[in-house]
């Protein structure tokens, strides 16, 4: 093997070194676009956790302080079931609740990093919830159910789901900071 071949071998090895050195932030921005486009709602807060998409559980307090959410310990919330269906789709059930503001719904965001972002709003009334916060069962609207369209598969529960409730302030608290999803 001559030496031009051998220096042919070594710059090629380089190049591809920095290229891949190079190209990681690159590829980053572009997984974080798409999975921008998996955002399940159209509301502001949703848009806001959405960009946090990407972060991880034991990150996204510190993510969502860059971002301009501010911690409440005054949400509170439970998914009661979490399946992920025979087609791939993720339905899930719970509720959650902004006790210091108790008649505006929240939204429930499920994360699960790096695969996708689920929203959903408390809009039907949870009677055991009213009873167990004390507040009158026609205040509060708590309850939440809903099956995403797009199949996900067992990537939610490979990927560390966790639950973040945000109010319409910016408000957020992490409710579940590991989501047992069965069906996988």
């Amino acid at each position: 093997m001559s030496i031009r071949t051998v220096l042919a071998i070594l710059a090629g090895a380089a190049l591809a070194c920095v290229w891949a050195v190079v190209s990681y932030p690159l590829v980053d921005y572009v997984d974080n676009a798409l999975y921008w486009r998996r955002v399940r709602s159209d509301t502001d807060v949703a848009g806001v956790v959405g960009r946090l998409g990407n972060t991880p559980a034991f990150e996204f307090a510190r993510a969502a302080a860059k971002a301009g959410l501010t911690r409440s310990e005054g949400l509170k919330g439970i998914v009661d079931a979490a399946d992920v269906l025979p087609d791939g789709r993720l339905k899930v059930a719970g509720w959650a609740v902004d006790t210091r503001k108790g008649n505006r719904p929240v939204d429930v965001v499920i994360v699960a990093p790096k695969v996708a972002v689920f929203v959903v709003r408390t809009t039907s009334p949870r009677d055991d919830v009213a009873d167990y916060l004390l507040f009158p069962a026609d205040y509060i609207k708590a309850g939440f159910a809903a099956t995403f369209d797009e199949p996900v598969g067992c990537a939610v529960t490979r990927a560390g789901a966790y639950v973040v409730v945000v109010n319409q302030d910016l408000q957020f608290d992490i409710v579940n900071p590991q989501l047992k999803i069965n069906g996988c």
